[in-house]
């Protein structure tokens, strides 16, 4: 979506849509130029944001991936998806919206959405930290954890930096005037900020690919193997697991089940164990009665 909007408004000439915009304007003003456009690709957004959160519960909550152990994890897997309802909503109703039409509801949206997405993406790192705990050999699970942790402090930080430099000057640029320089550079940087949380929000969504990839391994149309990811480490999911202990072979009795005389598995009951190694094996290295006749003892 943000890629989308920022080569529109390139291809555009980088415009102005009113008078009193920065240099660089918000995405919100992009997406209200192009109304039908922001609608439907924030609705795409939404939903694949909150179906990403979703899908990971029910693949946890199933044992397709690296299965939660505490009841700590399924609080915060559920406070996740509740944080992520409410700022996928959010994110259609800003869409709705429009800033030029409904400034005041657009906004509240906004910062509704950013919150929401922050919460949601805190509850999701603690659930994978604690998930971490169990899985400590787990590589891709330890990446996904550190990637949403960097995502979570960049967030913090660009919708503080956002919220100070729009309240400058009250998100208006003076067109003439002493202050129109200082106006600009506070709006255009708060612009900046905007779409650098729009590029956050997209890369949160992209690492939810990390956490769903294994899920790969433990389909029924895969097969597992030695060189794949889900016997690297115990966080792999235990369905598959299962699985593949199903396919090992059955382990034969012991040869000292067997005594001289008794009857062997396969053979008429008057065939001993020892006279059975003879028809299977007759010239077996280190079998004493190679080569001999039946029933002939070797001193």
């Amino acid at each position: 979506m943000i890629l989308s909007l920022l080569i529109i408004w390139l291809a555009q000439g980088h415009p102005r849509y009113k008078p009193d915009e920065a240099t660089i304007v918000y995405i919100s003003d992009v997406g209200a130029a192009n109304h039908t456009l922001f609608i439907v690709l924030a609705s795409i957004s939404a939903v694949l944001y909150f179906w990403s959160l979703w899908m990971d519960y029910r693949l946890r909550h199933s044992q397709r991936i690296a299965s939660r152990m505490r009841r700590f994890e399924s609080w915060m897997a559920g406070c996740a998806i509740i944080a992520a309802f409410i700022s996928a909503v959010n994110l259609i109703l800003l869409s709705v919206y429009d800033a030029f039409n409904h400034d005041t509801t657009h906004w509240t949206c906004a910062v509704i959405f950013f919150i929401a997405l922050i919460v949601s993406g805190v509850f999701n790192m603690a659930e994978i930290g604690g998930l971490y705990k169990d899985y400590p050999e787990d590589r891709l699970m330890r990446a996904s954890f550190i990637f949403k942790l960097i995502i979570v402090i960049l967030a913090i930080i660009f919708i503080v930096i956002f919220a100070i430099m729009q309240g400058v000057c009250s998100s208006k640029t003076p067109t003439n005037g002493s202050d129109y320089i200082y106006c600009n550079a506070a709006a255009s940087t708060a612009a900046v900020f905007e779409w650098l949380l729009g590029a956050i929000f997209c890369f949160y969504v992209l690492s939810f690919v990390a956490d769903l990839y294994p899920a790969k391994y433990s389909s029924r149309h895969h097969i597992p193997h030695k060189a794949s990811p889900m016997f690297k480490g115990p966080g792999r999911a235990k369905a598959a697991q299962t699985e593949l202990a199903n396919m090992q072979p059955a382990a034969p009795p012991p040869a000292a089940a067997f005594t001289h005389g008794s009857a062997s598995p396969g053979y008429p009951s008057n065939v001993s164990a020892v006279d059975a190694a003879d028809v299977v094996h007759p010239m077996a290295p280190g079998n004493a009665r190679a080569g001999h006749g039946h029933g002939t003892t070797m001193v």
